[in-house]
C-alpha cells in the first residue's frame, strides 16, 4: 500500500496537507528567542591602590632601615670579636 504523503527535507515522509516545517509541540527543540542577550563586555575592575604610609610611618620605616644597615656594618666586627675572645679562653 502506497502511503500519501511527500518526503520532507530531511527524507521524513509528511502527511498530506502538513508543512515541512516542524510542529511547536513538546521538548523538540530548545527556544533561546525569550533569553535575554549577555551584559556588554567590561574590563575588569582594578584593584584599589595601597594605602601609602603616614609621616609618622615612614619615620618609622627609616629608623628602622638606618639601624638594620648600620648593624649590617657593625655585627661581623663584633661576631669576629666574640669568637676571638672565646678562641683566648681556650688558649
Amino acid at each position: 500500500m502506497a502511503s500519501r504523503g511527500r518526503l520532507g527535507p530531511a527524507g521524513f515522509l509528511f502527511a498530506a496537507g502538513t508543512s515541512a516545517a516542524p510542529a511547536r509541540r513538546g521538548a523538540m527543540f530548545v527556544d533561546f528567542r525569550d533569553v535575554p542577550p549577555p551584559p556588554p563586555w567590561q574590563p575588569p575592575k582594578r584593584p584599589d591602590p595601597r594605602p601609602q604610609l603616614t609621616p609618622r610611618q615612614q619615620n618609622a620605616l627609616a629608623a628602622i632601615i638606618g639601624v638594620n644597615v648600620l648593624l649590617l656594618l657593625v655585627a661581623p666586627i663584633g661576631g669576629a670579636t666574640v669568637i676571638q675572645a672565646i678562641g683566648a679562653l681556650f688558649r
